[in-house]
């Protein structure tokens, strides 16, 4: 198999993330970014743009968030840890990550019940999309191993006839 170096399957992971985050933020900007002007800075600008400061904070966030997932997934980690106390662990951190950024930042007003509302919904389908994609991957990366195995088999098999 062709292996990217370590550092550009972390880089581009970092910004395929980043991307897709940019992404779902424009499109709340879209939808929402009038009514929440003045209430977040995800919305500074209404529904015209993000500012370079929001997505250098998301930068941030996602290059951390892409830190604890590469952390969680290491062999000592695989090891010790099943695959699903890895992946609730990982969310975990990653809410605890955007409270912390929400509160330094002012990404949205932590004591209005309705941007959590908002928050905890889309965390929700985020994860859920995600999770999803991930065990699809997963799954097809172990059928391709699992039929790799299969011609190695055969081939050894034949070679000792």
């Amino acid at each position: 198999m062709n292996k990217k170096p370590p550092i550009l399957h972390f880089l581009s992971t970092v910004f395929m993330h980043f991307g897709i985050v940019i992404l779902l933020i424009a499109l709340c900007c879209a939808i929402f970014g009038e009514d929440g002007q003045g209430e977040s800075s995800f919305f500074a600008y209404g529904n015209g743009a993000v500012s370079i400061l929001t997505m250098a904070q998301i930068f941030f966030a996602v290059v951390i968030m892409n830190i604890i997932e590469n952390l969680l997934m290491t062999d000592v980690i695989i090891k010790r840890m099943a695959l699903w106390l890895r992946i609730l662990l990982m969310f975990v951190l990653i809410f605890c990550i955007v409270i912390l950024f929400s509160g330094l930042f002012g990404w949205f007003p932590l004591n209005d019940p309705y941007a959590w509302l908002s928050f905890l919904a889309c965390f929700a389908v985020c994860s859920t999309v995600s999770t999803a994609v991930s065990v699809y991957c997963e799954k097809q990366e172990n059928k391709k191993l699992e039929e790799a195995l299969r011609k190695l088999h055969k081939e050894k098999e034949r070679d000792q006839l």
